[in-house]
């Protein structure tokens, strides 16, 4: 009895704050929403505009990729970097197959529907959102849903970490393999760079 009490007191006091927040957002919502002009809705192609595009998928390894080439990566510059760091893909990779529970795989889901989204014009999923729920033809600037891909990438692989921190030979693998191949990509960079 005691412990649904805890329970329910502890639920509460978070449902009460999150209402308290979005209550703060709501006020501000009706303060504004009547000066600014997308609140009415956007065009579909004014809801494409600057894509996350497919090529810029190579920054996630290679985060100055981007700057190399700006017209391969046909997107604004500030959105087409999804960079987390490389040992966290690595462990993200490693963590798939280790994934139990329906919350990580709701979290890995909801993420990978929204790196579909950022390609923009590049992918329906984009318009369909744009067509069928609310408020997403608001919002412009499709390379914003990366954002939403890169937290669940972080989220998943933070839990397998932990899980990870138990089993010491294994992490201390991991971190080898990545020092490993940190340097074999550092020193091919360099030779290339001596060569030309």
């Amino acid at each position: 009895h005691n412990k649904w009490l805890q329970w329910l007191w502890k639920h509460s006091v978070l449902a009460l704050s999150i209402a308290g927040v979005g209550l703060v957002l709501w006020v501000s919502y009706e303060h504004v929403s009547s000066y600014i002009g997308q609140m009415g809705g956007v065009s579909l192609s004014y809801a494409l505009m600057h894509p996350f595009s497919p090529q810029s998928s190579l920054s996630l390894l290679y985060p100055l990729s981007v700057l190399k080439d700006k017209a391969f990566f046909a997107t604004d510059l500030t959105m087409t970097n999804a960079y987390v760091g490389i040992f966290t893909v690595l462990l993200f990779v490693l963590a798939i197959p280790k994934i139990k529970g329906r919350f990580l795989w709701t979290l890995i889901g909801f993420g990978f529907i929204s790196l579909l989204a950022s390609f923009g014009e590049y992918l329906p999923v984009r318009a369909l959102l744009y067509h069928i729920f609310p408020l997403m033809n608001v919002s412009r600037y499709p390379a914003f849903f990366r954002l939403f891909f890169i937290l669940s990438i972080v989220i998943v692989t933070f839990r397998y970490y932990i899980v990870l921190q138990e089993k010491t030979k294994l992490l201390q693998s991991i971190a080898g393999g990545f020092l490993l191949l940190s340097f074999s990509i550092l020193f091919w960079n360099l030779s290339k760079e001596n060569i030309h």
